[in-house]
């Protein structure tokens, strides 16, 4: 399942080596937090009962101050060990193609730019974002060489 949840980057000076502003509005959906819910409320199920982890994970050690999470925790509690995750996927999109690139990858209000990364895809993959990103580098390449002769 693909996350529906967007997040966005935002300029916060003219300063070009100013931090932006990031916010990844991760899990602000109910399609979201009901999808990581079912997965969190899993993973107990699968150390605790399977044969080939349940004599090798004793428990879990959850974050200070918050309590093992089990197959039957609450929404409310899975919600606060989420809100307290990040992610350690390479996020992608922070200029979308259509809304800040256009179908050859210029950059709109900057003339002579292109922006050719996993940046430009609109929407998550269910996949890495290498082998999406050499094809799409690849196409960019041809593209940019054919207009150049």
């Amino acid at each position: 399942m693909l996350p529906t949840s967007r997040g966005s980057i935002s300029l916060t000076s003219k300063d070009p080596l100013a931090a932006p502003r990031i916010d990844p509005n991760y899990y602000a959906t109910e399609l979201d937090r009901t999808a990581i819910r079912a997965g969190v409320r899993h993973v107990p199920q699968v150390y605790q009962e399977t044969e080939a982890l349940k004599d090798v994970i004793e428990a879990e050690t959850p974050p200070e101050g918050y309590p093992p999470l089990r197959t039957d925790s609450s929404d409310e509690e899975i919600d606060a060990r989420v809100r307290r995750g990040n992610t350690f996927f390479h996020p992608g999109g922070s200029c979308a193609m259509d809304k800040a690139v256009d179908s050859v990858w210029r950059l709109y209000g900057v003339k002579g730019l292109r922006v050719v990364d996993a940046s430009v895809l609109p929407t998550p993959i269910a996949a890495h974002y290498q082998i999406c990103t050499y094809t799409l580098a690849e196409r960019a390449a041809d593209f940019i060489k054919a207009i150049a002769s």
